[in-house]
């Protein structure tokens, strides 16, 4: 049956009209042939598939392209209950998804159990949370999508005076741990810089010039276990500095932090335990390299002395229950 309809469904509070497509009863069986249209602000278009209700109830989409609203999208997912936890405080004022590829299969009652394969785009989202000093926007970049897996490519995302573009992945959602493996390169401005300070509590006199331009940042992340990041960052457009960092819940080990500034080059080690210190310098570096770093004077002497606090309150901040045993040696 050919159809071309309009209505509403209680529990969805968009109006819902379906242009065109094919419908066929039977055998405890609906199931749908190129069937375009849309709800509230979205619409999908070539969806082929089916709706079992005879004993459990299963949906299968074979195909479809769908572009989402996400503000809309968001308050129906939240609904129906399925919103993951993560994202239930996260208020989306604008933007859309579009799926260019579509497949899903599972019980119709049991979202969590879907198993499912997209690819798509994202459009000029906005994202507003409590947590973020500003409205975060995201423009272009793909993506695709399993129950395992969430994989983003060439994203912009600006807050404040921050553009970084991101790529990377998030997997694991079915299983634990969650990891996470990000890759970033943009600038990072004043009013950002002075906000990720106040964060992490970073001395006035230790915050970095800016802006930063950050190269190739990369993040590598296990819930309940180890952070790792590895990059450059180059700091108001003069000193360069290369950094390979890992922390795990009771340690943090600089494995090597390279300042480059003209022909001055210093390498920087460190490593931190509960009981354990161990910090190394070598190299030259001359004041004038360090007020290029530092927007506060920041004496060589005290450079040397504090470096290991810079370290664990901007780079990569370690459980407080590490301070009382480390920082009485300063």
């Amino acid at each position: 049956m050919k159809a071309a309809i309009s209505g509403s469904y209680d529990p969805i509070p968009y109006p819902i009209s379906v242009k065109e497509g094919r419908f066929q009863y039977g055998d405890g069986k609906v199931a749908l042939d190129s069937v375009s249209g849309t709800i509230g602000l979205s619409s999908f278009s070539e969806v082929t598939g089916s709706l079992s209700y005879s004993g459990a109830r299963q949906i299968e989409v074979k195909s479809g392209t769908f572009s989402l609203d996400v503000p809309q999208t968001r308050n129906l997912l939240n609904r129906f209950e399925v919103l993951p936890k993560g994202l239930r405080d996260v208020d989306f004022t604008r933007g859309r998804l579009d799926l260019i590829a579509l497949s899903l299969k599972g019980p119709l009652d049991q979202p969590s159990q879907w198993d499912f394969s997209s690819t798509g785009s994202v459009r000029g989202i906005a994202v507003k949370h409590a947590k973020l000093p500003g409205v975060m926007n995201v423009s272009g970049g793909s993506l695709s999508a399993t129950p395992a897996k969430l994989t983003v490519s060439d994203a912009k995302v600006n807050l404040l005076d921050a553009s970084v573009t991101v790529e990377g992945f998030l997997q694991g959602f079915n299983e634990a741990p969650l990891s996470l493996d990000a890759t970033a390169t943009g600038t990072i401005g004043g009013k950002m810089t002075e906000w990720l300070s106040g964060q992490i509590e970073v001395p006035k006199e230790l915050m970095l010039r800016s802006p930063l331009q950050m190269t190739k940042g990369r993040v590598l992340w296990k819930e309940g276990g180890d952070v790792a990041f590895q990059g450059d960052l180059t700091v108001a457009g003069g000193p360069r500095l290369s950094l390979d960092l890992v922390r795990a819940p009771q340690t943090l080990e600089v494995k090597e932090i390279l300042i480059a500034d003209g022909e001055q080059r210093a390498r920087i080690t460190f490593d931190l335990e509960r009981d354990k210190f161990v910090f190394s310098f070598n190299g030259a570096l001359e004041q004038k390299t360090l007020n290029q770093i530092f927007a506060w004077a920041c004496p060589i002497a005290l450079f040397k002395r504090c470096f290991p606090i810079l370290v664990h309150f901007f780079l990569f901040p370690v459980a407080r229950t590490l301070e009382p045993s480390w920082l009485k040696h300063f």
